[in-house]
This record gives C-alpha cells, structure tokens and sequence, in this order.
C-alpha cells in the first residue's frame, strides 16, 4: 500500500514519530493499528445535504476515535513489521 499524505499532515506525523523516537512509517502502523484495533472506533458515511458556503452538496464522514487509549508492548529483540525488514 502506498499512502500519500497532505504536507501538514506529513509533518506532524513525523513529529509524532521522531518523539517516539521511531519511523514514520512505525508511527504509522502503531496508529493505524490501535485505531482498528480498539473498540469504540469506526469512520461512517453520510450526504451532507446543506453543503458548503456555496451549496455545494457532498458526502460527510466523522471519523469515531475510541476513548481508550492502545497500548503496544514490542520485546526488545524485536521490530515493527514494515514489510521492509523492520524499523
């Protein structure tokens, strides 16, 4: 999979990962793994019947993050599994 990212959001990722001190492509997976992961979240769907300022009609998502936080225990002699040989 490849995944492109908007420049500001890129950036803060990259923030996040070098806190953690790992790759953003680490950083990446942690997130999207606990988000899936944990019960409670969920991305639904929906027409946006109102629209913008203009009246232009579309679709409108919200984006359900669970309230419990993921916690991801890795060994030591261990890596995230990038699919590229590790972190």
């Amino acid at each position: 999979m490849k995944l492109e990212l908007p420049p500001e959001i890129l950036k803060g990722l990259e923030e996040k990962a070098k806190d953690a001190n790992i790759t953003v492509e680490a950083a990446a997976i942690l997130i999207l793994g606990e988000f899936v992961r944990v019960y409670g979240s969920g991305i639904y769907a929906g027409t946006w019947r109102r629209g913008d300022k203009g009246g232009n009609k579309g679709m409108r998502y919200v984006v359900d993050w669970p309230f419990q936080p993921g916690f991801v225990k890795i060994p030591g002699n261990h890596s995230i599994d990038l699919g590229k040989g590790g972190t």
